[in-house]
């Protein structure tokens, strides 16, 4: 009987061990099928536009003196990308149904120095733009974060759904437009013929800001702005509904109008000539 125990007691083991073994092949495999890849595409084809779309994919664009595009990526093997030419757009998709968020994934743009429209689209991934010189600029993310640092734009447009967007040293010719659901914006050292804000839960924050037209509108968090300007310019529209605001209503010697709106939370406005 004893005997018949120990055996029994073996057994078990065995197949304890059989089991972990079996699952630890598993594992490794999952590892080894989404290891990482890294590729370069020469960008032969003329393109007047540029069109990104990614599903989990950080997108960095970047202005440099060449004359040659390049696409750079860094991505699991289960993902693709392609990049392709179609009626003078350039096109680059990435695409994946799985997503081991552990491991790298990595889209560059290094293209010349071109004022061309471009769009990026992205489901769950940062977007960066550094050093460009664009025309028509859009930017949609789901879930990502946005950073734009010495750059020039004819318009500017970013729609994020959860994500903070962060401009810094840009010049746009006629509109820059921001619209976040939650995600803090911030702004410094930009230039626009008119920049609307708006965000349903997140901070405004703009220091060294010029434009006619400044409008900054949002449901939950505090708007504080430094606008390169005189006071007595602007029409100013204040409309704080639990808060404290340093700016009240007023009517301008010019056209140039400020616009403010926090439903739930602080408003503080300086000038500086």
């Amino acid at each position: 009987m004893k005997k018949f125990g120990k055996l029994f007691i073996a057994s078990a083991i065995l197949f304890g061990i059989g089991v972990v073994l079996t699952v630890f092949g598993a594992v490794l495999g999952a590892f080894k099928q989404h290891e990482t890849i890294s590729q370069d595409y020469l960008v032969e084809t003329p393109y007047d536009a540029i069109e990104i779309e990614t599903t989990a994919c950080e997108v960095v664009i970047v202005q440099e003196r060449r004359d040659t595009t390049l696409v750079s990526y860094t991505i699991p093997s289960s993902a693709q990308v392609s990049v392709y030419t179609k009626d003078n757009i350039l096109h680059i998709e990435q695409n994946e149904r799985f997503f081991p968020f552990y491991q790298t994934r990595l889209i560059t743009l290094t293209m010349p120095e071109r004022e061309i429209p471009v769009s990026v689209e992205s489901d769950a991934a940062a977007i960066k733009i550094r050093d460009g010189a664009l025309s028509d600029c859009t930017l949609d993310t789901n879930a990502g974060a946005i950073h734009i640092e010495n750059c020039s734009f004819r318009s500017l447009s970013v729609d994020t759904d959860a994500g903070a967007t962060n401009i810094q040293s840009a010049n746009i010719e006629n509109r820059l437009h921001i619209e976040s659901n939650a995600g803090a914006v911030k702004l410094k050292n930009v230039t626009a013929n008119a920049i609307e804000i708006s965000t349903n839960a997140g901070a405004i924050e703009g220091k060294q800001i010029a434009a006619d037209t400044v409008i900054a509108s949002t449901d939950l968090g505090a708007i504080e702005l430094n606008i390169l300007g005189v006071k007595a310019d602007y029409t100013i529209r204040a409309d704080v509904g639990l808060g404290s605001q340093n700016v009240s209503d007023q009517t301008g010697r010019t056209d140039k109008l400020l616009e403010l709106k926090a439903d739930l939370g602080s408003v503080k406005v300086t000038f500086s000539d």
